[in-house]
């Protein structure tokens, strides 16, 4: 994948789905692709090298708001910066809101296909490469094409 990124973490509770989004990173060209299952399964990971998460927003036991405003606060062994796609099947204003305020990157609604996802991850990673240092993330905006059969 050259300059766009090297390395994935995903942060998803479904197997299938975990599974889907493994090999459409894969077929992005990201190397290194971890997959977890909850935030807390990672903490044996090195993941000082992650350029992107993709992140469920119900998972158990921390949830993805928590996890995103812990990540953002360095308080994780991610990078401050790294970029945070929501992947979920919940797209009330209000998670959006709760979202864009714990500072997700971008969001894409499930079902989502795979081509969706590899065109958002490819446009997010190009515009946090271009902007100047400091600038906030873009606001997130939902996806609706279909995809693999989803499980939230």
């Amino acid at each position: 994948m050259g300059a766009l990124g090297k390395s994935i973490l995903i942060i998803e509770d479904s197997d299938t789905m975990r599974s889907f989004f493994a090999q459409v990173v894969k077929r992005l060209g990201f190397e290194n692709v971890y997959a977890s299952s909850t935030v807390e399964s990672t903490a044996s990971l090195d993941l000082t090298s992650v350029d992107v998460v993709l992140l469920d927003w119900l998972l158990p036991g921390t949830n993805g708001a928590t996890f995103t405003k812990r990540v953002r606060a360095g308080k994780t062994r991610l990078p401050v910066s790294v970029l945070i796609v929501l992947v979920t099947g919940h797209a009330d204003q209000k998670l959006v809101a709760e979202a864009r305020e714990c500072g997700v990157d971008t969001i894409l609604v499930k079902p989502v296909s795979g081509q969706q996802l590899e065109s958002r991850i490819k446009a997010a990673l190009i515009a946090r490469a271009a902007a100047p240092a400091g600038t906030p993330p873009e606001p997130p905006a939902s996806g609706t094409e279909s995809g693999p059969p989803s499980e939230q």
